[in-house]
C-alpha cells in the first residue's frame, strides 16, 4: 500500500491504540435530550454494550489513551453515543459508541459542562488534546458546536438505533415523543 494525504496511520497497520484522536464537541439537541441508549434498553443490557465496548478499547479512552483512574470520578471510562444527524430529512441516527475518560466525555457535551460551569475546563481539555489548535481555535470550535445545537434543537428529529439491533441482536422499540411541530417553523 502506498501512503498519501487521504491514508490514516491505522491504514497503514499502526494499531489505532497508538494513534491519538483530534476531540471535538458534539452537543446533543434539546429536542432530542432524555432519549438515548440507556432509555432504550434494560440495565442488563446497556450494561452489556457498554461493557463491550470498554473492552474493545482496552479499557481506555479512545481520543487521548487515559485510564480515567486519575480523574477523579467515579467510572474509569465512559460510553459516548456517535450519533450521525442528517439535517434535512431530521434523522438522529446511532452509528457506534466509543469509550471516552470522563474529560473527553465532558468537552463531547460541552454544553452541559457550560451549565454546570465546566466550560473552562472542558476547554483547557479541548486545546490539551487538539495542540495543534489555537485557543482562537478551541473558542470558534466550541461557539460554533454551541450555533450548531441552536439550530438543530429547532426541530424534531427522528430516531435511528439500527445499529443496536444490528451489533447486538436487540430489537429497539424507539419511544421518542414529538415535542415541536415542524409544521409552526
Amino acid at each position: 500500500m502506498v501512503a498519501d494525504s487521504n491514508t490514516s496511520l491505522i491504514d497503514i497497520g499502526i494499531p489505532s491504540s497508538f494513534v491519538k484522536k483530534e476531540l471535538h464537541c458534539e452537543l446533543v439537541p434539546k429536542t432530542c435530550w432524555y432519549s438515548n441508549v440507556r432509555d432504550h434498553t434494560t440495565q442488563a443490557q446497556w450494561d452489556k454494550i457498554r461493557n463491550v465496548c470498554y473492552k474493545l478499547a482496552n479499557y481506555r479512552c479512545e481520543i487521548c489513551g487515559d485510564t480515567g483512574i486519575n480523574q477523579g470520578r467515579k467510572h474509569r471510562c465512559e460510553a459516548h453515543e456517535i450519533w450521525k444527524y442528517d439535517d434535512v430529512n431530521r434523522l438522529q441516527t446511532l452509528i457506534g459508541l466509543i469509550s471516552l475518560c470522563p474529560r473527553c466525555h465532558e468537552v463531547k457535551h460541552y454544553g452541559r459542562a457550560t451549565i454546570l460551569g465546566n466550560d473552562k475546563r472542558a476547554r483547557f481539555h479541548l486545546k490539551h488534546i487538539n495542540s495543534h489548535w489555537t485557543w482562537g481555535q478551541v473558542f470558534k470550535h466550541c461557539e460554533n458546536a454551541i450555533a450548531q445545537y441552536e439550530e438543530r434543537s429547532k426541530y424534531d428529529y427522528e430516531l435511528n438505533m439500527d445499529w443496536l439491533n444490528k451489533t447486538f441482536n436487540l430489537n429497539i422499540k424507539i419511544h421518542r415523543e414529538k415535542k415541536i411541530d415542524d409544521t409552526l417553523q
